[in-house]
């Protein structure tokens, strides 16, 4: 399976259904359902339950572990060559069977958090060949070797957060 925007899109909306599951739970089910359905393609069939921190879902493709709140962590697949800030929280982590999505909130402003991912990133061999900046945003797409790297950076009121996709090149 390789990354797709599309599928990308899913598992970010998947993160949220579920940081939601507790307001109209069978709602944000079958949103997230849907969303991982559509992800996955039209023969894929997905049965979510809501009820705890995490929520693995079987394809075709492989398993998928989504977790979201107190109790995700950064997975053990996560590619050890991705810079992680050593104090950041862990918001989400989705593991599919070909890449990783990490959702992370540091306490850090925006440009320290870019800084970092600017030298550790070229430091583990990585390529920026995207970016783009703003006053309250940063996005790298890095590359190396078939792998890619998305890294999102956004100013909010506790620090930076920051997103991660990792897979294979599209």
């Amino acid at each position: 399976m390789k990354m797709s925007r599309k599928w990308m899109i899913g598992v970010v909306v998947v993160a949220v259904a579920m940081a939601g599951a507790g307001c109209g739970k069978k709602v944000s089910e079958d949103l997230a359902e849907e969303t991982v359905e559509e992800g996955l393609g039209a023969d894929e069939v997905v049965e979510l339950q809501l009820d705890s921190d995490a929520a693995p879902v079987e394809s075709e493709e492989g398993a998928i572990d989504v977790q979201v709140g107190a109790g995700a962590q950064i997975p053990a697949n996560f590619p050890k060559d991705v810079y992680v800030p050593a104090q950041a929280n862990v918001l989400s982590a989705i593991t599919m069977p070909d890449g990783v999505n990490l959702s992370l909130q540091s306490a850090e402003s925006l440009s320290a958090v870019l800084e970092q991912y600017v030298e550790e990133m070229r430091k583990q061999g990585w390529a920026a060949d995207v970016t783009m900046e703003t006053v309250e945003s940063a996005m790298y797409s890095y590359a190396k070797g078939e792998r890619r790297a998305h890294v999102v950076l956004r100013t909010d009121e506790g620090g930076t957060t920051i997103q991660i996709a990792i897979g294979k090149e599209d």
